[in-house]
């Protein structure tokens, strides 16, 4: 079970840090403000950062990869808050158990 949740750089979010999580965890919001997107963060921190869970993870928002290695490149940053190479997607959480 996770306590606490940081994205840095992920769709809409620079930097975010979700303090005190338990066992049962609402997120309440107007629509596209994040929800989906804190799960999905975690879910790519769950799966080691896989570029598979990415893919996975825009099928069902219905967007296809396209079929070239260089625009396949530019699809994964599609992920990432700023398209600036030198920033780097970061998902880390602590652990309640440990």
């Amino acid at each position: 079970m996770l306590a606490d949740l940081r994205i840095q750089s992920y769709r809409l979010f620079d930097d975010l840090a979700i303090r005190g999580l338990r066992r049962v965890n609402l997120f309440i919001g107007r629509n596209n403000s994040g929800k989906s997107t804190v799960l999905e963060a975690a879910a790519v921190l769950a799966a080691g950062y896989s570029p598979g869970v990415l893919v996975n993870l825009n099928r069902e928002r219905a967007i296809q990869p396209p079929e070239s290695e260089p625009a396949f490149e530019q699809y994964l940053r599609s992920f990432f808050r700023d398209l600036d190479a030198s920033r780097e997607l970061v998902i880390t959480a602590t652990d309640a158990s440990r």
